[in-house]
């Protein structure tokens, strides 16, 4: 048929699952197999740095991870961290200032803790500016799970939110993990039982869905894993107090706009597929901020003949994702949602300024069609300009007078949206103009975020939303 700027931005999004107290421990980097890797991502941010500003004195900080986003024990986050500010220090030859950063570590829990990072309708970035000024340049870094160890890739930040460097994903072993799996029934009573115990007052929960890793997509295990999960707290709640039953929603939109009222509480997890298990957090987020989390893992045996993956991964597509620019993308079922053979399909944008949007389609079959603008936008429009401090909904009668039924083949779709500060029409491609409906050529829209991002005095940012179809 036909995951904000934020996340490149800000660190704390940049991170894999959720870190619990049963979290299983991981050795520690081996370091005489690893030195080479720091040294060459190291090379690589340095060099883009002093060529988007080479001036001496500049001040940077290695972000720390969020805790609670890491499949890894904090302690060796910390030490991955180190390693590649050891090798940052012996590239940047005194020419850099390093930012401790302890001294933001109180500022950045405290904008978590208060929600500033996490909601979804305002331009955080003036705030970030204004509660963070020891710093010219913001290192920030992403944990992945491979089978024998785990990814890591960094990219280095600007004040005002430009990408001005970025590593490659780089495989790191870490040795042996200690694995107590256990089986999927024992493993949702016990997600279940914890949830509930730490939120006697549930009342209503929000499914915000279960991912894989930090790719946006769902699979059929994890929405099978959720109905598991919302089943046992709907049991475990009635039997624990006599004739009261929760209330469950597909969730509308993210955590801050639907669980409001007390009771109300929204459900979401990622889950990784390991060698033998699959590592699997689920958190619970309450109507005041208060998060509540459960963290194992289950035995592959147990979920013989189940997809565990999506069909098609597009986490490259959405890499770039971020820009100086507030720009928003949402569904009436929330970021990245589920959707059923025959179902409508809309979205929505958010611009707090006034800017031109050009939107793509990546088909679940690999194809890929430019939505925005399009030929009976052109008929209605002269330019693809979007006003800020309004909801635009896609379709709609004027700019995109087209339904958007879901169709087989199942799998994951994605919808890739370029914000510009002025029109480019003319400057892109003539197939990205917008004046027909064919389909882009194989592989095109690998190119789509360095296109934008090559034309002169122009602010850019992009942003994706996934679309997990399903018979």
């Amino acid at each position: 048929m036909i995951k904000p700027y934020l996340r490149k931005f800000l660190f704390v999004f940049f991170g894999g699952m959720f870190l619990s107290p049963s979290s299983p421990a991981f050795s520690n980097v081996s370091k005489s197999t690893t030195d080479e890797i720091f040294q060459n991502m190291a090379t690589t941010l340095m060099s883009g740095i002093e060529k988007f500003e080479n001036k001496n004195g500049l001040r940077i900080v290695v972000a720390p991870f969020n805790k609670e986003n890491i499949a890894i024990t904090s302690e060796v986050a910390s030490e991955i961290n180190d390693r590649l500010h050891g090798a940052l220090l012996r590239n940047s030859k005194g020419k850099f200032t390093f930012v401790a950063r302890d001294t933001i570590k109180d500022v950045i829990e405290d904008m978590r803790q208060t929600g500033v990072l996490s909601d979804n309708k305002k331009n955080l970035l003036p705030k970030l500016i204004e509660n963070i000024k020891d710093f010219d340049v913001l290192i920030s870094g992403r944990i992945g799970i491979v089978t024998k160890g785990i990814t890591v890739s960094y990219k280095a930040t600007s004040i005002d939110g430009i990408l001005i460097a970025s590593t490659g994903p780089q495989e790191l072993p870490l040795g042996k993990v200690k694995r107590n799996p256990f089986s999927v029934q024992r493993a949702v009573k016990a997600a279940a039982a914890t949830l509930i115990d730490e939120n006697p007052d549930l009342e209503t929960l929000y499914l915000g869905g279960v991912r894989y890793q930090n790719t946006g997509a769902q699979s059929p295990f994890s929405i099978w894993f959720q109905g598991l999960l919302e089943t046992s707290m709907a049991k475990q709640i009635g039997n624990v107090l006599a004739e009261k039953q929760i209330k469950t929603r597909v969730a509308p939109g993210p955590t801050s706009s639907v669980a409001k009222k007390k009771g109300s509480y929204y459900l979401s997890g990622q889950y990784w597929v390991l060698e033998n298990d699959i590592d699997i957090r689920v958190k619970m987020t309450g109507y005041d901020g208060r998060t509540s989390l459960w963290g194992g893992r289950i035995k592959r045996e147990d979920v013989r003949g189940m997809a565990l993956y999506p069909k098609n991964d597009v986490s490259a597509l959405r890499a770039s994702d971020g820009g100086p620019m507030f720009f928003q993308l949402n569904t009436d079922r929330g970021l990245d949602p589920v959707y059923r053979f025959g179902e409508e399909f809309s979205f929505n944008l958010r611009l707090e300024e006034e800017a031109w949007v050009y939107c793509f389609y990546r088909q679940a079959n690999g194809q890929t069609i430019q939505i925005l603008p399009n030929p009976e936008f052109w008929k209605n429009r002269d330019e693809p300009k979007f006003s800020g401090s309004t909801l635009h909904q896609i379709p709609d009668k004027k700019i995109f007078p087209f339904e958007m039924r879901i169709k087989a083949p199942s799998g994951v779709e994605l919808i890739k949206c370029f914000a510009t500060s002025r029109d480019v029409t003319d400057e892109l491609p003539e197939r990205l103009r917008g004046r027909s409906l064919d389909l882009l050529p194989n592989g095109f829209e690998y190119k789509l975020s360095y296109i934008f991002k090559d034309i002169p005095k122009t602010k850019v940012t992009e942003n994706s939303l996934v679309i997990t179809v399903v018979e």
